[in-house]
């Protein structure tokens, strides 16, 4: 998991939060290409 440090700034958040912002920071590419046809 190379997110762990980016994840670590936001701890401090709920986990509901944490769980579509790490989505964002593993796949960021992922979800630009799901907008893309």
């Amino acid at each position: 998991m190379q997110t762990t440090p980016c994840i670590a700034k936001y701890t401090h958040l709920p986990e509901p939060v944490l769980t579509p912002l790490s989505s964002k920071l593993t796949s960021p590419e992922s979800d630009a290409g799901n907008s893309v046809p």
